[in-house]
């Protein structure tokens, strides 16, 4: 027969074992939810930055149209930025829009493994 004390603790180790399993359910529910956090943060930075990139590209093009009155700050900053876009552009060079970049050598490369 089994005594008072150890049939007490065999029930205390039992309600323990399944605090610890339940505890391990929701270490793994909340493991998941922050992938899904991280995921839709992710997502949502995304389209934080192309909204915000749009929002730049249009603000610059209207500056330049001038037809919507802007700060002299907002259109400092595209006059400078434009001044940038310009000296990147003549330093490299003449190329028309519709030029192909010149190929790789890969073509050499692979004729002379080919005669090894």
């Amino acid at each position: 027969m089994v005594s008072r004390p150890e049939e007490f603790r065999k029930q205390m180790n039992q309600v323990w074992q399944q605090a610890a399993d339940q505890l391990e359910v929701v270490k793994k529910a909340l493991m998941r939810s922050a992938d899904r956090f991280e995921a839709d943060l992710r997502r949502l930075r995304g389209e934080r930055d192309k909204v915000l990139k749009r929002l730049g590209l249009e603000t610059r093009r209207l500056a330049n149209q001038a037809k919507v009155p802007m700060p002299s700050w907002v259109k400092d900053g595209v006059d400078r930025l434009n001044v940038a876009i310009d000296s990147v552009v003549k330093k490299s060079g003449p190329r028309s829009r519709g030029s192909k970049k010149p190929r790789a050598r890969k073509a050499k490369a692979t004729k002379r493994a080919a005669r090894s």
